[in-house]
């Protein structure tokens, strides 16, 4: 395992949703690190020699993604990501 790029103490804040324009992808079978999701700064690429998988996000995972657009652009807080962030900075 390599040396982690982002110290542990940011990584539990963004993981706790603190910083919108983050979200926080833990290692599973499609992936083989954890990864950042960086939401200020989303461009469309082509890339034709991919291939599409069956890996998916979680609709819940989804929708808190959806939230932190809307907070980044709208400035508005959807529901069920206000919801996320308070249970996960326990409040």
């Amino acid at each position: 395992m390599g040396i982690p790029k982002i110290q542990e103490p940011i990584l539990e804040r963004i993981r706790c949703l603190e910083f919108p324009q983050f979200f926080f992808l833990s290692r599973a079978a499609a992936m083989e690190k954890d990864s950042l999701l960086r939401l200020d700064s989303v461009f469309h690429t082509y890339r034709g020699h991919l291939e599409p998988t069956q890996w998916q996000l979680s609709s819940e995972a989804w929708d808190i993604i959806r939230g932190q657009l809307e907070y980044i652009l709208f400035g508005t807080l959807r529901e069920k990501y206000k919801i996320a962030r308070q249970m996960l900075q326990g409040r």
